[in-house]
């Protein structure tokens, strides 16, 4: 195999590798965002309770948090 030969399927490896890390790392990421929603509004009737406040009231902190997370939330 020639250094031309070489080079050329070092790049289509390294292009073929790119193409499949960056759809599984934004995957990786939309699943920990997912998650991390889940739990916090699954966990808010407890963090009420532990603060002495109604769960209505942390509609702002909850929100806020929300909007603070990647793209993905919106």
């Amino acid at each position: 195999m020639t250094d031309a030969a070489k080079t050329a399927a070092g790049v289509s490896a390294e292009a073929a590798r790119r193409r499949v890390f960056i759809p599984l790392v934004l995957a990786c990421a939309f699943l920990i965002d997912g998650i991390d929603q889940t739990v916090l509004t699954t966990s808010i009737p407890q963090m009420a309770a532990s603060l002495g406040e109604s769960p209505l009231r942390l509609n702002l902190a909850i929100t806020s948090y929300l909007l603070s997370l990647p793209s993905s939330s919106r």
